[in-house]
């Protein structure tokens, strides 16, 4: 398969596992780490050698946010617009966002709480809840939690503004 990369350097995909992580993130942009091994069935050093090939390689850019690596192709135009629609879900689905959102339906809850009603376990739940209160972003209160973004501040975080 031959690519044109964004500085206009003409290479190949040599690899047929390269090639089927490409493929796969022009399907799925954004994907990320633990997903792609999943779906391809690709140990997790190949895996992490190929996609690295590949964002070296100016094929793929790795973008790091909450923990996770997530991957898009190195695209212009319209394959451009469709990364940034898929940022934008992806952002949307983070499960701190999640967390936000329910709080603020909610007012306050706690750990348990919210686990149940986003069906993660408890220690997850309290792992982001505790990473939301070092941002400032949640207030806690005897082991309660409570949402201290205004209803401004929660349209803009949905809507991928910082």
């Amino acid at each position: 398969m031959i690519l044109v990369t964004r500085t206009g350097a003409i290479s190949g995909l040599d690899h047929p596992a390269r090639e089927r992580i490409y493929k796969h993130l022009t399907r799925l942009p954004g994907d990320h780490f633990r997903s792609i091994v999943r779906s391809l069935r690709l140990g997790h050093g190949a895996t992490r050698y190929h996609l690295d090939v590949l964002v070296s390689g100016g094929f793929l850019l790795r973008e790091a946010t909450e923990g996770r690596c997530r991957y898009y192709p190195n695209a212009q135009g319209a394959e451009s617009e469709r990364n940034r629609l898929y940022r934008k879900h992806w952002k949307f689905r983070a499960l701190r966002l999640r967390i936000l959102l329910l709080l603020g339906r909610l007012q306050q809850a706690d750990a348990v709480a919210i686990a149940r009603e986003l069906r993660i376990s408890r220690q997850l739940a309290s792992y982001h809840l505790s990473q939301l209160s070092k941002r400032g972003e949640v207030l806690r209160e005897r082991g309660r939690f409570k949402a201290r973004l205004d209803r401004e501040k929660f349209r803009d975080i949905v809507r991928g503004r910082p």
